[in-house]
């Protein structure tokens, strides 16, 4: 995420309308005065919307209207489901704090069915995050949650990823070719969230990382995949159970190396 993004702000506006149905209808008004509070009803309203913004968030007063930024979102990153979903997953969130609600059966076989925020990106890079919390209330060993390299968006497109799972440590697992059975480095056990995971690419080699600190790290696997220069990278979740969806957590999400 780039720290000049635009950002979705879920925008809060609270304040007074009068209780006629017809004014309500017509007019927004701010808190009355003593006398016109005496003179005519009034009921608190709420009324939010989402709009691009660049600001941060924060409450400020417009004409007597209370206004409060709720939460932002990436412009720059774009989500959605791969492959067949029992449940919508979505995202919310920044690239310091960005919660993602994860569905499908796996990230896995020859098919993924999982929720996937990416940005579309070309050659060479690496993408960084922190896994602050996994809940394992979908899967106890297999809910998985971490970075992701595509060639495409379909299910059974080529892939890599560094993931940690609800129970069974973190591994680096792929797909070497569309539509072909998936493969992965044995898992590293024992490590739970909150942890770091790092995917890179040179050329057709993606190999991935683990570390408690985001400073020394550890090997997990390396795969060689014939992915093409554009590429889709992002941050992956899936719940390991179709009609399930597993809140997973990220922080420090970064990415280097990339050409947009």
């Amino acid at each position: 995420m780039k720290s000049t993004a635009t950002v979705l702000v879920s925008v809060l506006l609270t304040g007074l309308v009068a209780a006629s149905p017809a004014a309500a209808q017509t007019r927004l008004v701010a808190p009355p005065t003593t006398a016109a509070a005496e003179s005519e009803a009034y009921t608190p309203f709420m009324l939010s919307f989402v709009t691009p913004l660049q600001v941060p968030p924060r409450d400020f007063d417009v004409g007597g209207l209370r206004i409060s930024l709720i939460f932002g979102e990436c412009r720059n990153f774009d989500g959605l489901d791969i492959g067949v979903v029992g449940r919508p997953g979505r995202a919310v969130g920044s690239a310091a704090a960005i919660t993602i609600d994860g569905n499908g059966n796996d990230i896995w076989e020859r098919q993924d069915s999982c929720h996937f925020v990416y940005q579309a990106l070309r050659g060479d890079g690496q993408i960084v995050a922190r896994v602050t919390s996994l809940p394992a209330t979908t899967d106890a060993y297999w809910a998985k949650a971490g970075v992701m390299v595509r060639d495409s968006l379909a299910a059974s497109a080529m892939q890599a990823s560094m993931l940690l799972t609800s129970g069974s440590g973190v591994t680096l697992q792929y797909r070497t070719a569309t539509n072909t059975a998936s493969a992965g480095s044995s898992a590293i056990a024992g490590l739970t969230a909150p942890y770091w995971v790092k995917l890179v690419r040179q050329g057709g080699t993606f190999t991935g990382y683990a570390s408690p600190n985001g400073v020394t790290w550890t090997v997990a696997g390396t795969a060689t995949i014939p992915m093409g220069t554009n590429v889709y990278v992002g941050l992956a979740v899936t719940a390991h159970k179709n009609q399930a969806v597993c809140p997973a957590a990220f922080s420090n999400v970064g990415f280097s190396g990339w050409t947009p």
